[in-house]
């Protein structure tokens, strides 16, 4: 009986986050998926560019599906794909300017929209969310390490 107040509960976490990801915010953002923007906001973290297999590790996705986005990024003019001064058989890739300016647009974007939700909470409210938004991550990483020690 437990188990299925959680795994409902679950289910309308889940259900609460997808609206939030539909809301204006993010319609706003349809030329890029958020694989791109994802991405783009690791590159945008390394100023001398990092190769493809090091942005794979970074976010966790294949090589085939960095690629995949790398090519439509840069179809965009957000990348820029250049070779290694130290060592001419790697290619690191790094973000444009024009690639650049569109993470500093979408993070001043969702810093307001999400400050004027914030308001409109509340500062108790906010605390509280705060508060139980951290306790998930920490839990969050803590179920990951468990699976991970698991044989």
């Amino acid at each position: 009986m437990c188990e299925d107040y959680y795994r409902q509960a679950a289910g309308q976490l889940l259900d609460a986050v997808a609206g939030i990801r539909k809301t204006p915010l993010n319609k706003n953002a349809r030329e890029l998926s958020f694989g791109e923007l994802g991405l783009l906001n690791c590159l945008s973290r390394h100023a001398d560019g990092i190769t493809a297999g090091g942005l794979s590790r970074t976010i966790g996705i294949g090589a085939g599906g960095v690629t995949n986005l790398l090519n439509s990024l840069e179809k965009k003019g957000y990348v820029q794909r250049t070779m290694s001064p130290s060592d001419r058989r790697s290619v690191l890739v790094s973000i444009s300017d024009t690639g650049r300016a569109l993470v500093a647009a979408k993070q001043e974007e969702a810093l307001s929209l999400t400050g004027e939700m914030l308001r409109r909470l509340g500062q108790e409210d906010t605390g509280e969310l705060l508060r139980l938004v951290r306790k998930i991550a920490e839990i969050s990483w803590n179920c990951s390490r468990e699976k991970e020690e698991k044989p």
